[in-house]
């Protein structure tokens, strides 16, 4: 066969030149069939042409399903999860036109396995990006990716794998966004294996603000003003608070063990100097301390840029 012949795809007979197609075991396919397999097929160049045929045959079966497949749940933002509750069955598609593209149908049936895995991406923030100065103790910015993997047993594809996303994602563990995120996940493994996983409860995310009130960490360390401790790195529980009354530290409950006092309520206000939202005494951008007047109820404040050669 010379470098310009014609290859003809073995599955429907159409004659293609060398930039297209793809080579099979006994013979060779047009790029149009081989765009009719499933995303999630491998080791197609192992294939025969009849093991081909078995599998577009089942593919055509699957464009048909999709008609009558109406999804009751749908998690994720670019990639998603379909879910027919009526049906037991779910895709997994980038596709808005997902009728069109086609995506395999999987019956919960078909589920071995279903987990979930979340990486954790830091990377500190410097006072000099220029000089990598560090902040005393180092600040870092986090990012996480919730990762889904499904085993299922199909003659075709062991797994299907997605990555799950919000459009609001998280910046620090166990926020409000972490835990809408973990909870999609589970609700993910409830709705494939409602035998081995029961329906995750949908609690309300509780945030601990940065630069609320100072903690005592069990470590003994004192003055946190963050999500985790300066000295251990130890994640600070919900209701640990410390007194502005009397200094007593560590309290749990609603009332200072101290004084009786009841919990100060952590008020959100905005700078009118930078405009940085703030929770503590003082902005955590400028430092400058909380003036009286601002509450709660204030609005956000733009500060006042100086145009050049004023002064």
């Amino acid at each position: 066969m010379g470098l310009f012949d014609k290859k003809q795809c073995v599955i429907c007979g159409k004659q293609y030149g060398l930039l297209g197609g793809t080579e099979i075991a006994d013979g060779h396919l047009c790029n149009d069939c081989r765009h009719k397999f499933s995303p999630y097929a491998s080791g197609i160049k192992k294939m025969t042409a009849e093991e081909v045929k078995r599998h577009l045959a089942y593919r055509e079966k699957n464009q048909v399903l999709l008609s009558s497949f109406n999804p009751s749940v749908v998690i994720g933002t670019d990639e998603k999860f379909y879910f027919d509750e009526s049906k037991g069955n779910f895709i997994v598609t980038r596709k808005t036109n997902w009728r069109d593209a086609n995506p395999d149908i999987v019956n919960r049936s078909q589920v071995v396995n279903a987990a979930y895995n979340i990486h954790e991406k830091a990377s500190e923030v410097y006072k000099d990006e220029e000089k990598k100065e560090s902040y005393n103790p180092k600040k870092y910015e986090y990012e996480y990716t919730f990762t889904m993997n499904i085993s299922v047993d199909s003659p075709y594809f062991k797994e299907i794998s997605l990555e799950v996303e919000e459009k609001d994602m998280p910046e620090v563990r166990n926020d409000a966004a972490y835990k809408k995120l973990e909870y999609d996940c589970k609700l993910i493994q409830h709705l494939v294996q409602p035998n081995l996983y029961p329906k995750p409860a949908e609690e309300a995310a509780e945030v601990i603000p940065l630069n609320a009130e100072t903690w005592t960490c069990s470590c003994g360390q004192e003055g946190n003003t963050g999500r985790f401790c300066s000295a251990c790195g130890k994640e600070r529980p919900a209701d640990v608070w410390d007194c502005p009354s009397c200094g007593q530290k560590g309290n749990t409950g609603k009332f200072c063990i101290g004084c009786g006092k009841e919990k100060p309520e952590s008020t959100k206000w905005f700078c009118p100097d930078c405009g940085q939202e703030n929770f503590g005494r003082f902005c955590s951008a400028c430092g400058k301390e909380k003036p009286a007047n601002v509450g709660s109820g204030v609005k956000k404040i733009t500060p006042l840029v100086q145009k050049p050669g004023l002064k």
